[in-house]
């Protein structure tokens, strides 16, 4: 019995999909304001209102039902061009909202990689893709301001002018797809994510960090179906937050004074503020809060959870798990605020550092909201608002309740059990799980009608575990296949030893494991080719360890080396030493990135195919796999060895550099073919150096997803390295969480590997919260319908440890049928 996923997700992209409908849907949704709805009597008018890019595009007029709408035709077919795009002018204020939402349809995605919509204002642009799928009829596709990259420098959500809507190539094949009724809703939300746009317009790391930390916040709020709305720190002006009874502050270092003057005017007269991290230390004392220091962790493990106070903050559970990095120690105040939490350790003593304070108009979390053990991290935020909205807990009991059985594709629990039970058999431990679940849904019902709203929310939890537990159980595993994880962490899965880590993936039928090793300007083993990190001195080289537990349970070891990229951390002043040699990366506005060494500069083609080999040469590992075997993007690498080796390798001088490389295309070409071989040179050179030690070894790479735009912005010509056997596998980073986008891109992706192996890689946790395993079914079930005999996911930490991996045993990966 094959299960499948459909249902939406809310990310960048939600899906609600409406069938095969060959009309819209009426809009029946509550605060959903249409600032464009697309429809022309005729393509003169469309074309008129959306101009196309020239040759990549043309406009029409398609039907839906009574109404005519927009046709955006692709012509991909006999042209070279990356995108098919359309702008439109329109003015409206999006700066009150939770988002936009459009109604999209399109009948064949295949041709297309990638969908992305953008929002015009001022000199800069707000940008996000749209998760677009393959349907007869039509779909809602909605765009989280949150998570809304930034480029240029924008004027401000509030003064929205222009959209625009691109069709990356895929495929040298035409489609088409209509739109119609673009608009904003949660404007009528009581709760305010406030982001630090501010802090870096551009994509800073400070910058990717806000967007980071805002969506984790969005996504939990989205969890409990708490209406919110997303607001700039740069469009907050006086009264803006009027009508709101809660101020969320995701990760606010900085902010402007006019900004932190309405917060503060709003905490100490209107609402609630909950904040976390680092804040302007005015804000901080407006919540009733003393600013402390920053504290790094001493020692890994640390801070590793959240232990909570009886009664300080009503609804909360007793503890979150977050392995955190360091804390501003903001301290407790007496008659102004108390503690609600502490830090402990990953052996669960107390450090006696406050995780969380409370006072009568703030709750302060003194580190960021990292992903991982979302359920904890959702009734954090319902705790928080439940105190100014109390309402809240009665509305989250009763959805609690109702959400039991509304996984995969089943819209409630009589449906889900009876599917499920028919597909275990005797399958003892699923009929159990299944007999735990209808009582504790017996007891959260009746809790819910006897008000008391807490506890129901928490047995329903307890519930749809047992639900999902079951519905993972039924799943069928298929031999044969590589199943691994990519571990970011050197030194394995916070509070597990590499033994146990190791063990956990052999008993849950995972095959091998991918341990990020080594960087552009660092190493976790005893190298003699890169600065050493210094807690190889007191743990031990971790090459070493982890390969030790892989060999004791048949675990497979991919030491995994992220290249070019010489990461955070100074070792010795090696970063520094290589910018003032002249090895860094520039841009083409003349730039440096000292973060990047150069790939076209002699010393540091050696010191990646050196460090390569010696992982190859020194250890018995099963493989090695390249990661950042690429250039930052389309703006890299433009040094003075940069422009020698091309001007040699052209055999004329230009004059205009950089300049004219842009400008003449025949100059262009050669400028792009320089960038891939550039790359392509270094994976055929460790590629044989390490066949001549190990025939045997694996020499695999993780790859953007669409090699036809990343051959060009990025210069990774993966599809050379297959056919050309410089790699014995690829796995392509299909990140999203959507079922339809990540089937039909693996699908082109075998067809670029061709006889290479194709492991397509799943970004578990860079996906939405809610039901992780759920998705992660589907695209393992995806990549079997395709036959691609393996995957690879991204990645694995403690919550996926404790969580995921022993959930995909029970069925999906278990070691024996």
């Amino acid at each position: 019995m094959r299960l499948l996923i459909k249902s939406g997700v809310l990310f960048l992209g939600a899906i609600v999909s409406f069938g095969a409908e060959t009309q819209l849907p009426p809009l029946a949704e509550a605060g959903y304001r249409v600032v464009k709805t697309c429809d022309y009597r005729s393509a003169r008018a469309a074309r008129a209102d959306w101009e196309p890019m020239k040759g990549s595009a043309s406009v029409g007029v398609a039907r839906a039902g009574r109404r005519s709408v927009v046709e955006m035709r692709c012509n991909f077919m006999g042209t070279t061009i990356d995108r098919a795009s359309w702008d439109t002018d329109v003015k409206f204020d999006a700066s009150k909202c939770q988002g936009l939402r459009l109604r999209f349809s399109c009948a064949d995605t295949s041709p297309v990689a990638q969908f992305s919509f953008y929002l015009r204002s001022g000199k800069g642009w707000y940008s996000a893709t749209l998760a677009a799928t393959e349907t007869p009829g039509w779909t809602t596709v909605t765009i989280d301001k949150a998570g809304a990259r930034v480029e240029g420098k924008p004027a401000g959500w509030s003064r929205i002018d222009g959209i625009r809507i691109s069709a990356w190539r895929g495929s040298s094949a035409d489609t088409s797809f209509s739109i119609a009724d673009i608009g904003v809703f949660g404007e009528n939300a009581q709760v305010a994510v406030i982001r630090a746009d501010s802090v870096g317009r551009t994509e800073s790391s400070k910058a990717i960090a806000v967007r980071r930390y805002t969506r984790n916040v969005t996504q939990y709020l989205a969890a409990l179906d708490i209406a919110h709305r997303v607001v700039s720190d740069t469009d907050l002006e006086a009264y803006a937050l009027d009508g709101m009874k809660i101020v969320v502050l995701p990760y606010n270092p900085t902010m402007p004074d006019r900004a932190q003057s309405e917060v503060i005017r709003f905490v100490r007269n209107v609402g609630e503020m909950l904040c976390f991290f680092m804040l302007p230390e005015r804000v901080l004392e407006a919540g009733g809060m003393a600013v402390g220091k920053h504290m790094k962790q001493e020692v890994k493990g640390q801070l590793a959870s959240m232990q909570f106070v009886d009664g300080v903050l009503p609804g909360m559970p007793a503890a979150i798990s977050q392995q955190s990095w360091g804390i501003c120690e903001t301290r407790p105040v007496e008659g102004k605020n108390r503690v609600a939490a502490y830090w402990h350790d990953e052996k669960g003593r107390s450090t006696g550092r406050p995780a969380v304070l409370v006072s009568d108009n703030c709750v302060h979390v003194t580190n960021i909201l990292l992903s991982g053990d979302p359920e904890t991290k959702q009734r954090l935020l319902l705790a928080v608002a439940g105190r100014s909205m109390p309402d809240l807990w009665k509305k989250a009991a009763a959805y609690g309740v109702d959400r039991i059985g509304r996984l995969a594709i089943y819209r409630n629990a009589a449906a889900a059990e009876k599917s499920i039970l028919q597909a275990a058999g005797t399958n003892k431990d699923v009929q159990a799980s299944l007999a735990e679940m209808r009582k504790l849904s017996a007891q959260a019902r009746e809790l819910l009608g006897n008000g008391r709203f807490v506890e129901s929310v928490e047995v329903s939890e307890k519930a749809r575990d047992q639900m999902v537990r079951a519905y993972c159980g039924v799943q069928k595993s298929q031999p044969g296949e590589f199943r691994a994880f990519w571990c970011h962490s050197p030194f394995g899965v916070p509070a597990m030893s590499w033994d146990e880590a190791i063990k956990t993936l052999a008993e849950n039928g995972f095959t091998a494991i991918m341990p990020n090793m080594l960087w552009g300007g660092i190493a976790y083993y005893r190298s003699k080719v890169l600065p050493v990190a210094p807690e190889v001195a007191s743990k031990g080289d971790q090459i070493a360890e982890c390969l030790a537990a892989c060999k004791k349970y048949g675990v497979q070891c991919h030491v995994w080396k992220v290249c070019w990229n010489m990461g955070t951390r100074d070792i010795g002043g090696f970063p520094g030493r290589m910018k003032k040699l002249g090895r860094t990366q520039v841009s083409f506005a003349g730039k440096s990135m000292s973060g990047w060494l150069c790939p076209s500069h002699p010393a540091n083609r050696k010191l990646e195919i050196d460090a390569m080999i010696e992982v190859a040469t020194k250890y018995g590992v099963d493989g090695v796999h390249f990661d950042y075997i690429r250039y930052p993007g389309e703006e890299y690498c433009f040094c003075n060895t940069c422009r020698n080796r091309f001007e040699k390798g052209i055999g004329k001088t230009v004059t205009g550099w950089p300049g004219d490389v842009k400008k003449d295309k025949q100059l262009l070409q050669s400028w792009l073919a320089f960038r891939r071989e550039n790359i392509t040179s270094i994976v055929a050179a460790v590629s044989e150096k390490a066949r001549q030690t190990n025939p045997k070894l694996a020499v695999s790479a993780a790859v953007f997803p669409n090699l036809t735009l990343s051959r060009t912005s990025i210069g990774q010509d993966w599809g050379v390295w297959c056919t050309r056997k410089y790699v014995d596998f690829v796995c392509p980073m299909d990140y999203r969480p959507d079922g339809t986008w990540f089937e039909n891109m693996v699908a082109k992706q075998k067809g670029w590997a061709g006889r290479a192996g194709m492991y397509p890689g799943m970004g578990l946790s860079t996906w939405p919260p809610d039901d992780s395993v759920i998705r992660l079914i589907d695209q393992i079930d995806a990549t079997r319908r395709l036959n691609t005999r393996g995957f690879c996911i991204f990645k694995y930490g403690a919550s996926e440890a404790r969580d995921i991996v022993p959930l995909c045993g029970l069925g999906i990966t278990r070691k024996r049928e």
